[in-house]
Parts: structure tokens; sequence; C-alpha cells
């Protein structure tokens, strides 16, 4: 038996993989042929692709559908896609905020510009106390891992990093509020 003698449609195979690979073949030619004829086309039972289509396209309509998305979901993939497509836009605005607080920070100076930010701050607490705590503990681990880093530094160069004692220019704040109202009390 021939190479081409095995692979012509009408002749015997030995092996029943071939055989099966064969009716299959023939039995496309047959429903390419005659989609609707009788003959081969109604022997062989082959799934039209359209059907598991519909179904497939059903399920993920229906799961498309039924997905709702928290605001959370919501946010972090318009900033993912924000990022994605027009990342000049979030750098141009991260670069913009750094810069503008930089000016303001040399601008005001440095008592002014910390004495103003403790006073976001505090109305910051006033207004959600239980997220104030939180922000209060987190900015505090921030400064004692920036003293940290600055320890390891050369105390000449650490001595121009260390961060504002926020609490003096609170109390001072507060000495300033009751020596004025008591002057003011006194009038």
């Amino acid at each position: 038996m021939s190479v081409n003698a095995a692979t012509e449609p009408g002749t015997a195979v030995d092996d029943p993989d071939v055989a099966a690979i064969q009716k299959l073949i023939s039995a496309e030619r047959v429903v390419d042929a005659e989609p609707d004829g009788p003959g081969g086309a109604a022997d062989v039972t082959v799934p039209e692709p359209r059907s598991v289509l519909r179904r497939m396209s059903g399920r993920a309509l229906t799961s498309i559908r039924t997905y709702r998305p928290d605001r959370k979901s919501i946010l972090l993939t318009s900033l993912v896609l924000l990022t994605l497509l027009w990342p000049h836009l979030i750098i141009g605005s991260v670069l913009i905020s750094v810069l503008s607080l930089l000016a303001a920070y040399f601008v005001m100076g440095h008592e002014v510009f910390w004495r103003r930010a403790l006073g976001c701050f505090s109305l910051f607490q006033r207004v959600a106390p239980q997220t104030g705590r939180k922000l209060r503990a987190r900015l505090w681990l921030g400064a004692r891992k920036w003293a940290r880093l600055t320890g390891l530094l050369p105390e000449s160069f650490a001595r121009r990093l260390q961060l504002p004692d926020l609490r003096a220019i609170a109390g001072a704040r507060d000495r300033h509020d009751a020596v004025l109202s008591e002057r003011l009390s006194r009038l």
C-alpha cells in the first residue's frame, strides 16, 4: 500500500486513528457539499459552531451582567487605565503637586509651612476623628523610620534632614492662643 493510497478517501486503512481522521475529513466534505441534503450529513453529527458560540457567549454575558464591582475596584481600575493610557497625566499631576509643595515651603518658610500643615491636620482630625487617629499613627511611624534613616547618616548631613518638632510648634500655638485669650478677656 502506497502513501497516496492511504490518504485517498475510499481506501481501507489498518490503523483505526487514521480511519477516524479520514471519516471526519469525508464528513466535513459532505457537510460542506450538502449542508441540508440527505446522505452523509445525516449520518455524521457535527456540532454547529454558532450554537457553541451562543452558549459560551450567553454564559459570558450573564456573568458580565451580574458582576457588580465595588467603588475601590472601580477607582483602582480607573487609575490603572489612566496610568496606561495617559502616563503623562499621572506623572504631570504628581510632579506639579510636588513642585507646588516645594514652592509653598520655600515661599512661606520652615516654621509657617509646618504650622499650617499642623493646622490642616488638626482641622481634619476635628472633622474625622477616627481617620485622624489612623493618619496620626501612620505619620508617627513614618517619622520614626525617617529618624532611624537619618541616624545612619553623618551628623552634619542628618541635622539638615531632620523633621521639624511639631509638638513644639503646637505647644507654641496653644501658649499663644492662651495668652491672646487672656489679654482679650482683660479688655
